[in-house]
């Protein structure tokens, strides 16, 4: 009998999939070699961790480009998408047409003062402008029947593509300094959420952000690299079998800052992107709108000169001098810099003509934004136990320009408000208290005034909340905060890492996993996070646009909910009482204050002489007879307990 070819399974990726069945074919590897291929995921080698669990990779190619497919998604990693002079505008580079490109592996990053960097500098180049591409791939098994007998049949898989799947396009980032796309891996997202992941390496830093001050040396090199990358995309969308009119531009930490940018500058428009999801970051204090131009040119010479000094620049050629300095001298120098422009960066975007706040109608894009609940919890257990939490709270702000001359009584009004959890044993009172202030001031106040701006101009907006239990993999976290997800800890469950590991992670790490995938890419395909791809459970609410009255605010958590008002204290901490403290003349200063804090809400001079005095005489009663009080009653219950448990 002639051999007959019969497809015998076909979609394996696909809209409407069930999310249960994510994990189910990795469930057979031993917790052994979930630990093996953890290892492998955590020093970037991601296929070899793959392939030890179970999924073994072959090549494959699209036009004259060639990459690996492995877990159903096709792979194309290392394409240099520009090039660029130190401090010069990157100039695009084109596929090219006459030979095979080989796109098997990340590219190089970019010069950053991270400690991998200095002890693999074979890692990294200022030739780094290079991005990677994931896309899923329709999967068919195909059959050849030797005989009757099924024994005897063999088969091969076959892979071919989708056609226009919508973009999304990811610029990772902290503190405008470390961006290294090899760290993420985006087959997960691409291969659930039927998106194309594109993940893009750009300059950060001193080599990202340096400015001399004048045109010589303009600064903003990584938004430049950010926009020659989105345009790049859009050019070669059809290579790859996306759509060019529909990206979404996704941010993360400064990175959203960056994204915000790309929001208002006018050589963008909906024609170039047409969503945006900002994640753990939004513009604020400092960043890129707050900032007098004039000022922001003097801070910039001032960080310039301390360059130029450092490196041994004579003072006539210092912009020649620093362009041909060692990289390496340059990556330290710009290390002694922490904090020296009175903020939590050293570099970043800086004010240019072409932005603009009024002239841009952002609400021609699709928005999410969304924070993390813990996001200051990274730094907690750096805190001493014995520092009061007036003294935290006062460092953190002290880095911040506005608040340098703030009174004591802003001080003592913080710790008012972020002490006495009657849940937190007094030795960590304050780093509990700190991680919540800081999470407030740097991440909550901030996004939940950006989502507030960006619906008074109709800009169709959503506003999420990360607050699951968590399975943690890093050891250090205080007890209280140890299963909570603190900044950055969304990202491993954004790119489905329980999904794959799933001897490592609870059920409940693969739910939270599986539905942040299902709405975050929803709303990559229609801008709506309630339809696409896989239409969100009947169980779960429904996820209404954000509304300045209201607030309302996704809570992505182990149980999925619309909740209001959630901030709505927070929100009057920040807004309205911390500026009437930072002056006690706030009456004649309060609108300028508000605008320098980038706090959008109205400050009313509402709080009189006398009611600041029984405010005080209040926190006075409470900080000496009440707090004592409770700690004192909090030790008796806690030996109590000790008592009866014979220790």
């Amino acid at each position: 009998m002639d051999s007959l070819h019969l497809i015998v399974a076909i979609l394996c990726v696909r809209r409407g999939l069930a999310f249960d069945e994510m994990y189910v074919e990795a469930s057979q590897v031993t917790y052994r070699e979930n630990l093996e291929a953890a290892t492998k995921f955590h020093s970037y080698d991601f296929d070899e961790g793959m392939e030890i669990l179970g999924f073994e990779s072959d090549d494959i190619q699209f036009g004259n480009v060639v990459g690996k497919a492995q877990y159903d998604v096709a792979m194309f990693r290392g394409i240099k998408y520009a090039t660029a002079e130190r401090f010069g505008n990157p100039i695009p580079v084109r596929i090219p047409t006459d030979i095979n490109l080989e796109a098997f592996r990340a590219g190089p990053s970019c010069p950053q003062p991270s400690e991998d960097y200095f002890e693999h500098p074979e890692d990294y180049t200022e030739d780094c402008l290079y991005l990677d591409i994931y896309i899923p791939l329709h999967k068919t098994v195909v059959a050849t029947r030797q005989s009757e007998n099924p024994a005897d049949w063999s088969s091969r898989q076959r892979y071919t593509r989708y056609e226009d799947l919508p973009i999304l396009i990811a610029f990772q980032g902290e503190d405008f300094t470390y961006v290294e796309s090899r760290a993420i891996d985006g087959r997960v997202l691409a291969r659930y959420g039927s998106v194309i992941v594109v993940v893009v390496n750009y300059r950060t830093g001193i080599l990202g952000f340096l400015s001399s001050g004048d045109d010589n040396i303009p600064g903003n090199f990584g938004l430049r690299d950010q926009k020659i990358a989105i345009e790049w995309i859009k050019n070669n969308a059809k290579i790859f079998g996306g759509d060019p009119s529909s990206i979404t531009l996704l941010g993360y930490s400064s990175g959203a800052e960056c994204v915000s940018a790309q929001m208002y500058d006018p050589t963008n428009n909906k024609h170039i992107f047409q969503r945006v999801i900002l994640q753990s970051g939004v513009t604020k204090i400092d960043s890129v709108f707050a900032n007098n131009k004039t000022a922001e040119r003097e801070i910039q010479r001032h960080l310039f000169s301390k360059i130029a000094e450092y490196v041994s620049c004579d003072a006539n050629e210092t912009s020649k001098c620093i362009r041909s300095a060692h990289i390496e001298d340059l990556i330290i120098a710009a290390g002694t810099l922490t904090y020296e422009r009175g903020n939590n960066r050293t570099f970043g975007p800086m004010m240019e003509e072409k932005f603009s706040c009024d002239l841009v109608d952002i609400s021609q894009y699709d928005i999410m934004i969304g924070t993390v609940e813990f996001e200051a919890g990274n730094i907690a257990e750096d805190l001493p136990k014995s520092q009061p939490l007036a003294t935290a709270i006062g460092n953190i702000l002290s880095y911040q320009k506005v608040f340098q001359n703030a009174s004591g009584s802003l001080i003592d009004y913080l710790e008012f408000e972020y002490s006495s959890f009657a849940e937190i044993s007094p030795d960590d009172q304050t780093a509990y208290g700190f991680v919540k202030a800081a999470t407030d001031f740097e991440y909550t106040v901030p996004a939940i005034n950006f989502a507030k701006k960006l619906s008074s101009l109709g800009a169709i907006t959503y506003t999420y909340l990360f607050s699951p239990r968590v399975t943690n993999l890093k050891p250090g976290k205080p007890y209280f905060i140890e299963d909570r997800a603190v900044h950055g800890e969304d990202q491993k469950y954004l790119f489905g890492l329980p999904l794959l590991l799933v001897q490592l992670f609870q059920s409940g790490d693969r739910n939270i996993s599986a539905n942040y995938i299902r709405m975050i890419s929803n709303f990559v395909h229609t801008g709506d996070p309630n339809e696409g791809p896989t239409n969100k459970p009947n169980a779960h609410p429904v996820w209404v646009p954000f509304d300045a009255s209201t607030m309302g605010t996704y809570m992505i958590s182990n149980k999925m909910e619309m909740k209001y008002n959630a901030f709505v204290k927070t929100m009057s901490v920040w807004t309205h009482a911390v500026p009437y403290l930072i002056d006690n003349s706030i009456c004649v200063e309060s609108e300028k204050i508000s605008r320098d804090i980038e706090f959008t809400d109205e400050v009313t001079c509402t709080k009189s002489t006398s009611c600041k005095a029984s405010w005080e005489a209040s926190y006075r009663e409470w900080k000496n007879v009440d707090l004592p009080r409770w700690k004192k009653r909090f030790q008796e219950a806690s030996d109590k307990i000790d008592s009866a448990k014979g220790l």
